[in-house]
């Protein structure tokens, strides 16, 4: 029994480092990609007074917005595939399958809003696909994130 306990909190607590590597991935954005944007100014004014609560509500308003971050692309979906199936197939780490399983849990529930939408889909999480992939093939792309992402968490 304390197996199982112990290699739940293992994966909870690789599930929340994986669900948070996005917004590292907005930190990077807003200090060394686009530091002269004035939409990213009141972020890092926010991180370097220490005023962390309201730097990262900002930093939600910015995962929110359409931007050419590293982990909506579609290398960076297709690199996350990869390390799923070398995860679940060659791994026993519970640490790194729960990073697995929490990035891509992020990942799913930042599309679903978009799902009725192929050119939004595209524009915020696939960019560099090109414009004539259909919208089935979008939505199965959606399908096969959600599901490494929970085959992940649950072996």
């Amino acid at each position: 029994m304390t197996e199982i306990i112990t290699l739940f909190v293992f994966k909870l607590i690789g599930a929340l480092i994986g669900y948070s590597i996005p917004w590292i991935d907005v930190l990077g954005y807003v200090f060394y990609l686009h530091p002269e944007d004035s939409e990213t100014q009141h972020i890092r004014d926010d991180m370097r007074a220490k005023r962390f609560i309201p730097a990262l509500r900002n930093s939600a308003t910015l995962l929110g917005h359409p931007l050419r971050l590293m982990h909506r692309s579609i290398y960076f979906a297709a690199a996350f595939f990869v390390l799923g199936i070398f995860v679940l197939t060659s791994t026993g780490s519970a640490i790194g399958k729960g990073v697995v399983g929490g990035l891509g849990i992020h990942m799913v529930l930042a599309m679903t809003p978009f799902w009725s939408s192929a050119h939004e889909l595209r524009t915020r999480f696939f960019w560099g696909l090109a414009d004539t992939v259909s919208e089935q093939s979008l939505r199965i792309l959606v399908g096969l994130v959600a599901t490494i992402s929970l085959l992940v968490l649950l072996l």
